[in-house]
């Protein structure tokens, strides 16, 4: 946890933002696996952490915007509790760490909500916490995220997407896990090997440091796959190798990092030209960066020099100012530039994609492609997000736009066809959005070909 002061100025941001209404916030429960006493890894509610700290199960909280009185629910654990799981702090103590003012048992909060006017709570992804809500609020439970509070939505929002340093310190953290299992991933993958041996070394990294990834691993020779998960392939000399994967720091900042390089630790000519396209993608808008930029134009910007580069390998014909209008990015670069980062990996996902990624000037586009594009709304300082561009050849996509004939005036459909065993390349990056700039937090996780190259061969 922060200093309790974090937590206080916190809350009384967020009553300030707010001015009237009582706002309720639930941690999350053990989830079981296949019985109550065999759970899953507990992992809190991003809200509940960034308000209150407290990191275990059974907790909430109640404030009281007007008064900005904060009342901190939890049970004391019984000695049959701590036979199976062990002594932890007293819930005074766990209060005073997150500055409440007033602390009670769990019990407590039914009859402290009962009748009270304009309580609010943000939306609910979990079904135990829509069926706490539902019995406490007297809400249908299929009416529960209907009902979960606008305004308390867009104070959050404004709020969590300001990262101060203290939170920026704590992904500078989780970088530097991150930093050594992408090296150790380069250094242990070789052909003949199996993907899922180069994930368990970067696994036992992540153990070793007390840590936990931010999200699970994405390790494989099919790079055309996007979040491919699946871990099984031999890993055959020539194939391409993509590792987007990210440690949480131990107070659960996310980082998010791809790279991609050869088995053999050797790019190919092809392999070569089409990593530089995406590295120019990546590197153009990283040096546009800055408060008032439209992430939006950021996306269009790294899509147009992905269709003038693959335009001089021959995949691509005509004007590519056409191209990019047309959309036709969307066949080799199917999802968004990037996203926010900070508690959650794509930070405050479960608030609503398009009021976190988007507002009343910049709205999300419907065509295939930008439609997956998670961050499009005017950069602000404070902002902490990642710039992933890919070039992706995925055949079920190419069969279907080849047998469609679309958009065949721009495309050369032979030329491309020749890369279909590619698979796909990208390069990610965390960027932090200054008063008048941008920092790459990232930097120093190497991604030139040479130093890929000279790494994977020492």
């Amino acid at each position: 946890m922060f200093d309790n002061t974090t937590y206080i100025k916190r809350r009384t941001e967020l009553c300030d933002n707010l001015k009237t209404g009582f706002v309720l916030l639930l941690g999350h429960q053990n989830s079981p696996m296949n019985f109550s006493h065999n759970a899953y890894p507990f992992v809190q509610d991003t809200n509940f952490l960034y308000y209150i700290g407290v990191d275990l199960p059974n907790c909430a909280c109640l404030i009281d915007v007007e008064k900005k009185k904060t009342i901190f629910y939890m049970n004391e654990k019984t000695v049959h509790d701590i036979i199976w799981i062990g002594k932890t702090k007293k819930v005074k103590s766990w209060g005073e760490n997150c500055g409440a003012d007033e602390i009670k048992s769990l019990s407590d909060l039914s009859a402290d909500v009962a009748n009270k006017k304009h309580v609010m709570y943000p939306p609910q992804f979990r079904d135990n916490n829509k069926i706490q809500i539902s019995e406490l609020l007297s809400i249908p439970i299929h009416q529960i995220e209907k009902k979960s509070s606008v305004s308390l939505i867009n104070a959050i929002i404004k709020q969590r997407s300001i990262k101060t340093k203290e939170e920026i310190n704590e992904i500078r953290a989780a970088l530097d896990i991150t930093n050594l299992i992408h090296l150790k991933a380069m250094q242990s993958s070789k052909p003949g090997k199996y993907e899922y041996e180069i994930v368990a070394e970067m696994e036992k990294i992540i153990r070793s440091k007390a840590v936990d990834l931010a999200y699970p691993i994405i390790f494989t020779k099919n790079g055309q796959v996007l979040h491919n998960s699946v871990y099984h392939n031999k890993i055959l000399d020539g194939d391409l190798l993509l590792n987007d994967s990210g440690a949480n720091s131990s107070m659960h900042y996310a980082s998010d990092i791809t790279r991609t390089f050869p088995a053999n630790g050797k790019f190919s000519n092809k392999q070569k030209e089409i990593y530089t396209i995406v590295q120019e993608m990546q590197e153009a808008v990283i040096k546009q960066l800055k408060p008032g930029v439209s992430f939006k134009e950021m996306h269009k910007l790294s899509a147009y020099i992905g269709i003038k580069g693959l335009k001089e390998l021959g995949l691509l014909k005509g004007s590519c100012d056409e191209a990019l209008e047309k959309g036709v990015y969307g066949l080799f670069y199917p999802h968004g530039l990037g996203h926010m980062l900070g508690l959650d990996v794509h930070d405050m996902e479960a608030l609503g994609e398009d009021i976190v990624g988007y507002d009343k000037k910049i709205k999300r586009e419907a065509e295939f492609g930008i439609t997956f594009l998670r961050l499009g709304k005017q950069l602000e300082s404070g902002f902490c997000i990642t710039v992933e561009p890919g070039i992706y050849f995925i055949p079920e996509l190419f069969s279907q736009w080849k047998k469609d004939k679309k958009l065949s005036h721009l495309i050369n459909y032979n030329k491309f066809e020749t890369y279909m065993n590619f698979g796909g390349i990208r390069i990610e990056d965390n960027i932090w959005i200054t008063k008048e700039n941008s920092e790459n937090l990232s930097d120093f996780i190497i991604k030139e070909i040479q130093d890929i190259e000279n790494i994977m061969n020492e």
